[in-house]
């Protein structure tokens, strides 16, 4: 084997324990490694707001939803329910179908 071919082989070990040897410096320690920071939840006041379905009756005893933005302001108002099990339902149809809802824009058409 020539020299050249020696002194490479030599500097590939000598990098390779030095990779190891900073590995093992650069390693968390057991007491580090222990060590983890709780997961605090935030107070539920501090809780970003969500929007919400409200359901209510209205004067003429009707159920009716609205859904509110998380500022508070009213978003939507629904048609008026004979049952509360009929006005859970349009909820759900609204979630539902929200999801695949289009735009259609009909002020140009006009």
């Amino acid at each position: 084997m020539s020299l050249l071919v020696q002194v490479w082989i030599v500097a590939m070990y000598a990098i390779a324990i030095i990779g190891v040897l900073i590995g093992w410096y650069l390693r968390p320690k057991k007491a580090e490694a222990r060590v983890s920071k709780p997961k605090v939840r935030p107070k539920r006041a501090e809780r970003r707001p969500r929007s919400r379905f409200e359901v209510y009756q209205d004067k003429g005893g009707e159920y009716r939803f609205r859904l509110k933005a998380p500022n508070g302001e009213i978003i939507a108002v629904s048609e008026g329910y004979t049952t509360k099990r009929s006005c859970m339902r349009g909820i759900e149809s609204v979630k539902r179908n929200a999801k695949i809802a289009g735009t259609q824009d009909l002020s140009e058409e006009a």
